[in-house]
């Protein structure tokens, strides 16, 4: 994993976490987990 992508996976990750813990509408939870998602395949794929 290089950084560039690490940074990204992280602060991902970490949004992730905060959206969990907010109050913001399904759409964008919805919306973020594709992203965070979009991320997990571009680890896989190398």
């Amino acid at each position: 994993m290089n950084l560039e992508t690490e940074s990204y996976f992280t602060w991902a990750m970490v949004m992730a976490v905060n959206l969990e813990n907010s109050q913001l509408p399904v759409h964008d939870k919805i919306s973020l987990m594709d992203f965070v998602n979009y991320f997990m395949i571009l680890e896989t794929d190398g």
